[in-house]
């Protein structure tokens, strides 16, 4: 997909209006009149969280259903971009520029009764046979918990993908290990996959260091999702690996550190994470004991 791919907007009744590329499966096409009708025929939905659903169609790509929380969730997107036709404008243009992401399909934003934002809907490409880091963490924890050399390479990878996303410009808002995803290829490699734009934001016009508080506030976030099996190390091996990607990596550590301290001080975030760590390894500890057990 190349950045001048065409697409095409729509605008139907009942306050529904979108966008799809051109060059997308017909059968997303089918969808785009009423979303919500066809997921409720056919629809097998993977997952619920907060304000968005993930619902696996039938026809092999992924649909996601926003819809706001509260009212002021309705305010604000009825003002602002819908989270669906913001998930759509990133992916497409990541995705033009070569950056490992899902392929977008199509957008619809529901607007009733007019212009109240209602809902909205994302359709974009299913990756098969992924997995997100953090199960695969989990999944082989001995692994990771262990000084095998190659527990290294996920760290170093996903590092890669955090620095080259942040150099893009791009603000996540939401980055942890469950949006890194890895891809096995028949040749035995793992190619990594960032996802979930929703709410990301091209903020690489802020001042300097406007933008690099918001990349260690993605950062942070990327490391508490970690701390359940990784070891400090490896957390700061991943560390040094994306700031090795940016021009003056020392005096960047330095401020991260700096801006560490000063957001656990004011949150008490690092209390709370210690108390999480401890309630995730009596948690694992358990299901390892019943494992045994079963074996």
């Amino acid at each position: 997909m190349t950045r001048r791919d065409p697409i095409r907007r729509f605008c139907l009744p009942g306050g529904r209006r979108g966008v799809f590329l051109a060059g997308a499966p017909p059968a997303v096409r089918e969808y785009l009149p009423d979303p919500a009708a066809r997921l409720g025929e056919a629809g097998s939905r993977i997952k619920k969280k907060g304000s968005r659903s993930l619902t696996l169609a039938p026809e092999g790509f992924l649909v996601k259903h926003f819809y706001p929380r509260n009212p002021w969730r309705t305010i604000l997107h009825t003002f602002l971009r819908a989270p669906a036709a913001n998930a759509f404008a990133n992916h497409r243009h990541l995705v033009a520029l070569g950056f490992p992401a899902p392929r977008p399909f199509a957008a619809v934003v529901v607007r009733r009764p007019f212009p109240l934002y209602r809902e909205s809907f994302f359709l974009l490409e299913r990756i098969p046979g992924v997995a997100n880091l953090r199960d695969e963490l989990l999944a082989r924890s001995d692994l990771y918990a262990s000084a095998d050399p190659r527990r290294l390479a996920p760290f170093r990878a996903a590092a890669d993908l955090v620095a080259r996303f942040h150099r893009l410009g791009y603000f996540h808002q939401d980055l942890n290990a469950k949006n890194v995803l890895l891809e096995p290829r028949p040749s035995g490699e793992i190619h990594y996959h960032l996802i979930d734009f929703d709410g990301s934001l091209r903020l690489g016009w802020l001042p300097k260091l406007a933008f690099q508080i918001l990349r260690f506030t993605d950062l942070r976030r990327f490391l508490s999702s970690l701390r359940y099996w990784v070891r400090r190390t490896d957390r700061e091996r991943f560390l040094a690996a994306y700031f090795a990607r940016f021009p003056d990596s020392r005096r960047e550590r330095r401020l991260f550190q700096v801006f560490l301290r000063v957001t656990d001080f004011l949150t008490g975030h690092a209390d709370k994470m210690r108390r999480r760590d401890r309630k995730a390894a009596l948690t694992i500890e358990f299901e390892r004991e019943n494992a045994a057990k079963g074996e």
